[in-house]
């Protein structure tokens, strides 16, 4: 029973070292780094990934806001389109609906979910970024999220004292993506 134990650890220690190295050189790029407009530096060869989540009060209300949404991203090099994704490809790219954790709702929005209060569903969109087939240089990423009618959150994320109303509309933003050898 005990030579079973320790092969088991061993080869769960084996296996997250093997997923750490394997993520060595993994980058996730997020929305708050396109609205901070922080520049992204790759190695070349390396992989990214750019990634949002989209959070309401409900899951149905995720499921709602992920069904009425298109996502556009594209990337240029000297104004040459480089890659272009937009909906119905980019709507693939959404997660299951899942339930905040608590960690997540004590980082993110504490501030203004009253001692987190409000339960908090979310969904990601993460797209693997085709990297590997970008050359050394400087490159501008363009991301555009739209919906195509009004949404609620359940939630008073902007701390007024009224539920969030969010009309018909839009986020987009750029920054610099620099390939590097």
């Amino acid at each position: 029973m005990k030579r079973m134990l320790v092969m088991l650890l061993l080869a769960m220690s084996f296996a997250l070292l093997s997923t750490q190295v394997a993520l060595a050189d993994t980058h996730v790029i997020t929305h708050d780094d396109i609205l901070a407009g922080t520049d992204v530096t790759i190695t070349q060869g390396d992989s990214a990934t750019f990634q949002f989540y989209w959070y309401a009060g409900t899951p149905g209300l995720v499921r709602e806001f992920t069904r009425c949404s298109a996502v556009t991203l594209q990337i240029t090099h000297d104004g040459v389109d480089e890659f272009f994704a937009d909906a119905p490809e980019t709507n693939a790219y959404w997660s299951p609906i899942e339930r905040a954790t608590p960690e997540f709702i004590a980082e993110k929005f504490i501030w203004a979910n009253d001692h987190a209060k409000t339960p908090v569903s979310l969904a990601y969109w993460r797209m693997p970024l085709p990297t590997e087939t970008l050359a050394v240089g400087d490159y501008d990423l363009y991301w555009a999220l739209a919906w195509d009618h009004p949404t609620i959150d359940l939630g008073d994320w902007d701390g007024d004292g009224r539920m969030d109303h969010y009309p018909r509309g839009g986020l987009d933003g750029g920054i610099e993506l620099h390939i590097v050898p």
